[in-house]
């Protein structure tokens, strides 16, 4: 996103972004240069640049494989397992509805499903926690 109607110079002047560090692509149309903080170079104009107070957002590492979550909010219609069930990969725990749509929820992981949190009839929400797999 550029804000801005052009070019601007860096604070600091000409040649106060040749003090930040940067990344470079360079193509057979055009160079580009994002000049850390703040900054894009395209070829020879320098470009003032912002982002949305929500981006980037912090990195909270990578889901549980051993939880599975409602990707859509809706209602369960079934639940196909149950606590001390083995599982393996690909198989569908549940049946959850959302927008008149019958959705199967598998797992990703094989395992024994430790925990049941749902049944059917109930509302889950966007990312509520369904079935805890071990």
């Amino acid at each position: 996103m550029m804000s801005g109607a052009g070019p601007s110079e860096p604070e600091g002047g000409p040649g106060a972004a040749d003090d930040v560090r940067s990344e470079e692509t360079t193509s057979s149309s055009y160079s580009l240069q994002r000049e850390i903080p703040g900054h894009l170079r395209i070829d020879d104009a320098l470009y003032e640049t912002s982002l949305p107070e929500w981006f980037p957002r912090e990195f909270h590492g990578l889901p549980d494989p051993g939880t599975v979550r409602a990707f859509i909010p809706g209602v369960i219609v079934s639940v196909r397992v149950s606590p001390g069930q083995r599982v393996s990969e690909g198989e569908t725990l549940l049946v959850l509805e959302a927008m008149k749509m019958q959705n199967e929820v598998i797992t990703e992981t094989g395992g024994t499903v430790s925990s049941v949190e749902v049944e059917p009839g109930q509302r889950v929400e966007k990312n509520q926690l369904l079935v805890t797999l071990t």
